[in-house]
């Protein structure tokens, strides 16, 4: 591999005979070779160490087999055909541009003759008026390698890699360098990329002490207030050693950057006697919010050619919501109302319309579940990664939007791409490969993990992980969302080894073992991840063998009445309190919630033909009264189930034995599971997170519903189920901007799908006893699929696609209001069609793993459409049923 003819031979021989994989990762040596530090370097200081993430995003999305492209950031002037990589085509020239300076010299030996229109690097000493502002980059030429590539803006193509920003500064007129090091900062901070804010912020206060915007700047990454995470603590020490070097060295600040600070003062001011907020730092958040969206407004006033001061009020207008709304619909939240119209008309403007963080923060502001929200979000998605193209998490906004419109193909894009950004910045030099912090400006003592390759940036890399996985399973790709999985475990072990927890050690005076709990600790965040991931995981193969007729997608593990596999990795419980990478009582309960919840529904609807065992002993058992009370409107449940259910939960019997009335170890899998779920749910209503409350009071209503069926008892499982559609259907209306985008399966796809496939078997027996529950059984899985499929649910969701088109024209009482606009069953087959057909080349992965499901899809949709749209029962005779 010596000369470019041994490249190209090389490659043209062996290129239809790699794995895509194989390919990937051969391109991405071949095009860095002798590129990389040697393992004890620290961070990458000279031009051979470029770290060009595009590379890597275009290189994956090369040899990814995914149709869609959405979220590419492809150079505007690159044109022509290019060689067949992996499969898919894509133009050289656009291939070859997306690398730095550097690799597109190794790249060419590829492709000789190949011409490329040169691109402008602006930034670098470069100076243009903006109204008032000179958008000082300050001196580029002197940082590092891959700095220089955060740094770096193509005006000429209206793209970045992290943004183009203003942000002049008065002591950066005289420190060029300084001003520099700055404008990176913002970019971090404005793309949510805190783990490089803190790092770059920490090196401008270490290159000079007394530039005081830079203490501001550092008090700002600790503010992560979408996140559900900040430090008033640590900001506020910041702003103040500022202001003590502001004062010793008689520096004085521009009214703008005073504004900026003082608004960061009132931020973080826990300690003030607030009138209207009792004491405390969560107890101020109403206060201290509000008047930091108060001073960002007067910024905007005082200097709108400023972009920032505009975005900034977007920002806090949405973190004053969050601690007064408590419904975020259309015209429900002023300040959220407020946000997005804002947003929608700096838009328009020039300067706002390339700033980055207006746009990500307008994204956030129009991800509700609301189609005449939601719709406005999609010109922010699509303007996101085509002004910043080597972001982690500005590649993974767009899929916010994307779930939103049920474009779940368009969304695992986004996020593969986000993935790969992220990976090609761990890997290109910028961290050391000793595994030790990054450089020599170590990160936050208390995060032990923080700093190291599989780490770094964590909050956005496998937050974008966790995203793919949930969508790829939308096309019924069980293979790359069972990888990504795998991944999540594997960091998750890394996180527990690599902050203390490699071996057991005993304290030398009393052999008590104190590093293990503090590792499992510190590693909490990525077990979360984990656990989240493989639920969904687990949570699709079962609901597909609920539902049935799907392929082998369907979890085929051992039923009810046996050990189940599952109970290897029962969940050990997660820190509800404190903070990691994201704050513990947030995300760790409902973490552990989940997997429970699937582990349950596993452990009964799993094994080859298990379902359809569990329904015909039901519909045997069914006294056909009871079920109709059971689907009667006044026969729902009213309180908490787990509080009337009288259960003891076996923490301490024997469980798998072949003793009499002993239970199996499936049986107490699945009572520990809705303890633990009910426990959950407890404490986020105690917190008063209603909107995880009432999801996770979901998921044991369904597991409970599962279990029900299992024993037999057909009315048990409609209520509950009944009870978790409705449920779900009712905590839209207390999503707020920080709540979790992504729960798990929803309740009204578990009632919906459970219903159907009920539905489906009573037709099958065709007894007069049964018949006559029939239509109050389709009618209702009509409305919970309905629900699920409306903008308010979870559009495009694909069992609700499949079971929505298999019940077909169900005659709906008059009065029904339906959620969702009339569609064939034609439109919803090739709805489901493109989700499938969108997560791999010609849907070949769907094709296997939802083979029947797939091929019913393909027939039907070419068939005579037929609406399944509400129909007034008048209007439908009985044979048409």
């Amino acid at each position: 591999l010596g000369t470019p003819c041994s490249l190209q031979l090389v490659i043209s021989f062996r290129l239809a005979a790699m794995s895509p994989k194989f390919l990937h990762a051969l391109l991405l040596r071949l095009l860095t070779a002798g590129l990389q530090p040697p393992p004890t370097s620290g961070l990458a200081s000279s031009p051979e160490a470029e770290c060009d993430a595009s590379s890597l995003l275009q290189a994956r999305r090369v040899q990814h087999t995914r149709s869609s492209t959405a979220g590419a950031t492809p150079h505007s002037h690159c044109g022509g055909s290019g060689p067949n990589l992996g499969g898919l085509r894509v133009p050289v020239e656009e291939f070859v541009a997306s690398f730095g300076p550097l690799a597109q010299q190794r790249a060419l030996t590829l492709t000789p003759g190949l011409h490329l229109l040169a691109t402008s690097a602006a930034g670098h000493n470069e100076s243009s008026s903006q109204n008032g502002s000179s958008c000082d980059q300050g001196n580029v030429s002197e940082m590092l390698t891959f700095e220089q590539w955060a740094m770096r803006d193509f005006l000429a193509e209206g793209t970045s890699t992290w943004g183009h920003l203003c942000f002049d500064t008065t002591q950066g007129r005289t420190n060029p360098l300084s001003q520099s090091y700055f404008i990176l900062g913002m970019k971090a901070v404005s793309n949510f990329n805190y783990d490089f804010c803190i790092f770059d912020f920490n090196k401008l206060i270490k290159l000079q002490k007394d530039f005081v915007m830079a203490y501001w700047g550092r008090a700002m990454c600790e503010s992560q207030l979408l996140w559900n995470s900040e430090n008033p603590v640590e900001s506020g020490n910041f702003l103040k050693t500022g202001r003590a070097m502001q004062k010793k060295n008689s520096i004085t600040l521009s009214d703008r950057e005073e504004g900026y600070y003082r608004a960061a003062e009132a931020l973080n001011d826990y300690s003030r006697n607030w009138t209207q907020c009792k004491t405390g730092i969560s107890e101020t958040q109403p206060c201290r919010f509000k008047a930091f969206y108060d001073a960002n407004n007067a910024l905007y006033k005082l200097y709108p050619w400023d972009a920032n001061t505009g975005a900034y009020v977007v920002l806090s207008s949405l973190a004053v919501a969050t601690t007064v709304c408590k419904d975020f619909g259309p015209g429900k939240c002023p300040l959220a109302d407020h946000a997005r119209s804002l947003g929608d008309e700096l838009f328009k403007l020039p300067g706002y319309d390339s700033n980055p963080a207006l746009i990500h923060y307008s994204l956030h502001a129009h991800d509700y579940p609301y189609a005449e929200i939601y719709e406005q979000g999609v010109k922010f998605a699509e303007r996101y990664p085509k002004i910043v193209n080597g972001s982690v998490h500005s590649m993974h906004m767009p899929s916010h939007i994307y779930m939103r419109t049920g474009q779940f193909p368009e969304a695992a894009s986004a996020n593969e791409q986000s993935v790969t950004a992220a990976d090609g910045f761990s890997m290109s030099g910028a961290l050391k490969y000793s595994g030790g912090p990054v450089g020599s400006l170590s990160w936050n003592p208390a995060n032990l993990v923080s700093g190291y390759g599989f780490a770094y940036n964590a909050g956005n890399l496998y937050h974008s992980l966790e995203y793919e996985a949930y969508e790829v399973l939308q096309s019924c790709n069980f293979p790359e969302a069972a990888l990504e999985t795998e991944r999540m475990g594997v960091a998750s072990f890394q996180a527990l080894a690599m902050g203390g927890g490699r071996t057991i050690k005993q304290t030398d005076t009393d052999n008590k073992i104190t590093n293990l709990g503090s590792a499992w600790f510190n590693s909490t965040t990525y077990h979360g991840w984990f656990y989240r991931m493989e639920a969904r995981l687990y949570q699709e193969a079962a609901l597909s063998s609920l539902l049935g007729g799907v392929g082998k997608a369907a979890y085929e593990g051992p039923g009810v009445g046996g050990s189940s596999s599952l109970a290897s990795s029962l969940p050990l419980p997660l820190a509800w309190s404190g903070s990691t990478d994201y704050s513990n009582s947030y995300y760790a309960p409902q973490s552990e919630a989940g997997l429970w919840n699937a582990i349950g529904l596993a452990s009964v609807f799993g094994g080859p033909g298990r379902v359809g065992e569990l329904i015909e002993k039901a519909l045997r058992q069914a006294n056909w009264s009871d079920v109709q009370q059971a689907l009667s409107e006044d026969d729902q449940i009213s309180s908490d189930p787990w509080a009337a259910a009288g259960k003891a939960y076996p923490w301490e019997a024997g469980c798998g034995g072949s003793m009499p009335g002993m239970k199996s170890s499936t049986e107490c899998t699945v009572m520990m599971g809705q303890k633990r779920i009910a426990e959950v749910a407890q404490f986020y209503l105690d917190q008063n997170i209603t909107y995880e409350g009432k999801l996770t009071r979901v998921l044991w209503l369904q597991v409970a519903s599962a279990a029900a069926l299992g024993e037999g008892d057909l009315p048990a499982a409609l209520r509950l189920a009944r009870k978790a559609s409705d449920l779900e259907w009712e905590a839209v209306g207390n999503l707020l901007p920080t709540s979790t985008s992504v729960y798990f399966f929803p309740g009204t796809a578990f009632y919906g799908v459970l219903a159907t496939r009920l539905a489906k078997a009573v037709q099958q027996r065709n007894e007069p006893v049964s018949m006559s529950s029939l239509d109050m059984l389709q009618q209702q899985a009509v409305d919970a699929l309905d629900k699920c499929l409306a903008p308010a649910g979870r559009p495009k969701l694909s069992l609700c696609l499949l079971a929505r088109a298999r019940l077909g024209n169900v005659p709906m009482p008059a009065s029904y209001k339906s959620p969702l606009v009339a569609r064939s069953d034609t439109e919803l087959y090739l709805a489901l069609l493109s989700n499938y057909n969108g997560g791999s080349e010609d849907g070949r992965v769907a094709k296997e793993f939802c083979s029947e499901a797939y091929e019913e899809a393909n027939v039907a949709s070419k068939s005579t459409s037929t609406n399944v749209g509400p129909t007034p029962a008048a209007q439908v005779s009985p044979l048409s049923r």
